[in-house]
């Protein structure tokens, strides 16, 4: 039977509409400008074309494998191949890779601009400067406006400096521990997994399987059930071998490393055949040299082992659903609670002083009693500012408009602070009153609103 010329293609590919010029193929996003490969493909955006080929070093075109010799970013969406191939040396180049081609200047400057080491801070007066570096752009965030990144995330999120989030110093602690719950516009990021081995935190469960799997060690003999118990070296898994399982006394096999067996039948056997030269009868002799023959029975009786050891470590959280869905829960609670409180046809509560944090907002039936309490959140959040900013020059005028807010709070009426104006007068934008408005009318506690504010450029 002669084999047959026809191309066999993904089921992947053949499910994708390559006729869609209006959406990217990656990220679903409105093809704006597109990146013409010299395959003939325009399907994907700049950006992850950008992201392929700058930060993953990859060059291949994502629907037909072909390695791409060029990339042009155009924003004519009906751009061929034909139109531009024997000209693609006269448009003008990026800086970092000269086989990245732009239609024009404006596309250039467009297509880069989430690469450019500037200050994204809303309000800064040093917008728009070009920093040299990541670290002079790193120190400005953390000297002007006390934000600063996230180290493991610039390492381990494959996107440029401009799709990377930024956190209030403060607040840093907290990302890292618990990760980002994300929305319609913002990523989510999985809380940052912890390699207690090296004493560092990676990216996600990805990075840090990968990490494992290179720089420490797991145990072959324990089966599926314990495949995420890692080891910080051999000698830690050794020991576990010597107290666990039935590892060989033999200096020569020690020294050979994993000469190691499930039970003492197999050591017998193991010995007699290789230590006193005496031949196995059961014909296994070729699993019982390496400890594998009852592997397929451990792998069903994962209770049968029993660790007489403490060096290793349980990792298998990292790798489970509870940790992939440990914010979406968390929001999914939130927003029930929301619903709740909504549904909620219980007697008003009063605001007790000093224990307003156990108060909701939105429990409260009377406009007025919310107003009251949104007051009590916000002098409480200024107070604790006060409190524990320390007394630095650089924050000397920020101080001095937050004492005079507090001190508008304590004096007006509530009636005449009801639509937040005040805090106009203090250099806020309109809208960054009107995401402060909704913080304040959506707050589930007093931690919940400290922690949205800290968010804003406030």
């Amino acid at each position: 039977m002669e084999p047959s010329n026809k191309r066999r293609t993904s089921s992947v590919i053949e499910d994708i509409d390559l006729s869609d010029k209006t959406h990217c193929l990656l990220c679903s996003n409105d093809l704006k400008i597109a990146a013409l490969g010299s395959c003939g493909h325009s399907n994907l955006c700049y950006l992850c074309s950008q992201r392929l080929r700058l930060i993953m070093k990859d060059k291949a075109c994502p629907i037909c494998k072909q390695e791409q010799e060029w990339i042009y970013m155009t924003s004519n969406l009906k751009l061929q191949v034909s139109d531009v191939i024997n000209v693609i040396d006269d448009f003008p180049a990026d800086r970092s890779d000269s086989t990245i081609k732009y239609e024009t200047e404006k596309v250039k400057q467009e297509s880069t601009k989430e690469r450019e080491m500037v200050c994204r801070y809303r309000g800064c007066r040093d917008a728009g400067k070009v920093f040299n570096n990541f670290q002079g752009l790193k120190h400005h965030m953390e000297k002007a406006h006390e934000r600063t990144f996230c180290g493991i995330c610039i390492k381990g999120r494959l996107v440029f400096i401009g799709e990377q989030k930024f956190y209030h110093k403060r607040r840093i602690d907290k990302h890292i521990e618990e990760g980002d719950v994300g929305g319609d516009c913002d990523v989510e990021i999985l809380p940052h997994p912890w390699c207690n081995f090296c004493e560092r935190y990676l990216y996600n469960d990805a990075a840090l399987g990968k990490h494992l799997q290179e720089n420490h060690m797991t145990c072959h003999l324990c089966g599926d059930g314990y495949k995420h118990f890692f080891y910080k070296d051999y000698k830690g898994l050794e020991q576990h071998f010597d107290k666990t399982h039935y590892l060989c006394p033999d200096k020569t096999c020690k020294a050979n490393c994993y000469i190691a067996f499930s039970t003492p039948e197999e050591l017998t056997h193991h010995t007699a055949m290789i230590h006193q030269g005496q031949k196995v009868q059961d014909g296994a002799a070729n699993s019982l040299l390496l400890g594998f023959s009852n592997l397929e029975e451990q792998k069903t009786s994962h209770e049968k082992v029993k660790f007489k050891d403490r060096e290793a470590i349980d990792f298998s959280w990292y790798f489970s659903n509870s940790y992939a869905v440990v914010k979406q829960k968390r929001k999914q609670n939130n927003r029930r609670q929301n619903r709740k409180d909504q549904k909620d046809d219980r007697p008003k509560q009063k605001v007790i002083p000093g224990h307003i944090e156990q108060v909701p907002i939105r429990s409260l039936h009377s406009p007025e009693e919310q107003i009251d309490l949104m007051y009590e959140y916000i002098k409480r959040h200024i107070f604790e500012i006060l409190r524990e900013k320390p007394p630095k020059e650089s924050y000397e005028v920020q101080q001095s408009q937050i004492y005079q807010m507090y001190m508008i709070i304590g004096r007006q009426e509530v009636s005449k602070l009801a639509e937040l104006n005040f805090i106009l007068n203090f250099g806020v934008s309109i809208e960054t009153k009107r995401k402060f408005e909704v913080v304040c009318k959506h707050a589930v506690n007093f931690e919940n609103f400290s922690d949205e504010v800290f968010e804003l450029p406030f």
